[in-house]
């Protein structure tokens, strides 16, 4: 299967200085914990749970609902998620990849194609180039401070 030609793209990169790859990838395949990151959302749902085919909903503050699908995953290190509207599809993918010493770099690809994908490069390119940039650095925030408390409570349990 030959996979379209995407009419617009944007990469990105982030670093967890003290998460590895692995917590990294529970924290973030926990929808839970996307509300956490994200002071638009209100609500996420995964059915039946985060695995290739499971469809999902995320419900914004002001109501609106984004349907999605989980196209796959590789379980602990990458993932892609599809937003299909008509006549075409934002695909979102992650990767996560450990680093050494400590820490771990998450990338987000983003492509939008499809025969009506021009239609909505205008919209779907300015809001993603003005906030995913600081939603992703977002994320590794909230990854290493949630890695952080963990750490701590393991210390303190020693």
């Amino acid at each position: 299967m030959t996979r379209e030609r995407a009419s617009w793209s944007l990469v990105l990169h982030a670093q967890c200085d003290l998460a590895g790859a692995d917590f990294a990838w529970r924290f973030w395949t926990d929808v839970g914990n996307w509300a956490v990151v994200d002071p638009a959302i209100a609500a996420v749902r995964v059915d039946p749970a985060f695995e290739a085919g499971a469809r999902g909903t995320t419900v914004t503050e002001d109501g609106a609902q984004v349907e999605w699908r989980i196209g796959e995953v590789a379980a602990s290190r990458r993932a892609r998620i599809e937003f299909p509207v008509p006549g075409a599809a934002l695909r979102v993918s992650w990767v996560f990849r450990p680093r050494q010493p400590a820490g771990c770099t998450m990338t987000q690809t983003m492509e939008l194609s499809g025969e009506r994908a021009t239609e909505y490069e205008p919209s779907v390119a300015a809001s993603m180039e003005r906030s995913a940039p600081e939603g992703l650095q977002r994320l590794a925030a909230a990854i290493d401070e949630a890695y952080a408390r963990t750490a701590d409570r393991a210390r303190r349990d020693l």
